[in-house]
């Protein structure tokens, strides 16, 4: 199911708004934009509605088995600042098995950070 918000996507704003984690929409062909900075409640109500949906129809993703992790908890990743880390716990990222099952290039967009970072990061949680 492809949805289009505006013809551009949902804002971080909006996905923050709605709690909802980047992986869901992309296992669900949401699309959602960076250069989109307000945040309407009739799309948070949508976003909450199809995630809701989504959920029902079994469409998200297997949880990662944290025990088999390197490390159990983001505070542990080596040259993480502060300010990403708020960025994690904004965008729904909270362990380190939820770093891990994002994607790469959403994660570099989100949090604004090289491809080298996000390598470094994910190797460190499943050393």
């Amino acid at each position: 199911m492809k949805i289009d918000i505006d013809n551009r996507g949902f804002s971080l704003g909006e996905i923050k708004a709605a709690e909802v984690k980047i992986r869901d929409l992309k296992d669900m062909d949401i699309r959602y934009d960076t250069r989109r900075k307000t945040t309407h409640e009739k799309n948070v109500k949508l976003l909450k509605t199809l995630i809701k949906r989504g959920e029902k129809a079994g469409e998200k993703k297997e949880e990662i088995d944290e025990e088999e992790l390197a490390i159990s908890s983001l505070d542990e990743l080596e040259d993480l600042t502060e300010k990403t880390k708020q960025k994690m716990y904004d965008l729904g990222i909270e362990s380190p098995a939820d770093l891990l099952s994002e994607e790469d290039d959403d994660l570099i967009v989100f949090l604004g950070v090289e491809e080298e970072q996000v390598k470094a990061w994910k190797d460190q949680i499943q050393a």
